[in-house]
């Protein structure tokens, strides 16, 4: 036997494959269709990190699983004139489920694609933080800061839909929020 007569299916471009990825970006837009509460946008951030199952159906279909942990912050314009910040702060595990579209040839690099899919994320903590600055300079204390943990108006379960584009080395990725991170409460 001059050759190897099993053929690999895990592994980078073969039809399974596991990876691990960390991704940051700005958060954009308001909490709520209905939000009166303006956010700061380019203050407002999150910062992701998970592992990412592939099925490799044909040369340019797979199916995209991931499992990830993250954490937004939602910064609030400050609604009074002695508040420096005013943001929640959510920790959330999520899943994702995405169908990848793939371009050209690949080789060992990420590659060319389009993906398209949904997410769901929990919540599993909730904080409500802001700082509040004393202008009196008599006064006993310069700031008082505050956290709520667990406030009762942010829903735990929240629900989007993603897009990621690939190209050689870099993916760019967005999420649409289908749901309200605030309740009516």
């Amino acid at each position: 036997v001059n050759k190897d007569t099993i053929i690999p299916v895990k592994g980078p471009n073969r039809k399974f494959f596991t990876s691990f990825y960390i991704g940051a970006g700005s958060v954009f837009g308001t909490a709520n269709a209905d939000s009166y509460i303006p956010m700061q946008n380019f203050k407002s951030w999150e910062f992701r990190y998970g592992i990412s199952f592939k099925i490799k159906a044909t040369n340019w279909y797979a199916l995209v699983m991931n499992l990830d942990y993250s954490r937004q912050a939602f910064f609030q314009e400050p609604n009074a004139i002695d508040v420096r910040y005013d943001k929640l702060i959510l920790n959330n595990v999520g899943a994702a489920v995405l169908n990848r579209i793939n371009f050209g040839k690949r080789g060992n690099s990420v590659g060319n694609y389009f993906e398209l899919g949904g997410s769901a994320q929990y919540a599993i903590i909730a904080r409500k933080k802001f700082l509040s600055v004393n202008n009196d300079k008599d006064a006993e204390y310069k700031s008082t800061k505050f956290t709520f943990n667990g406030p009762n108006y942010v829903n735990r379960l929240n629900y989007y839909a993603d897009v990621r584009i690939g190209f050689k080395q870099y993916v760019v990725y967005g999420k649409y929020l289908l749901s309200d991170i605030l309740n009516k409460k």
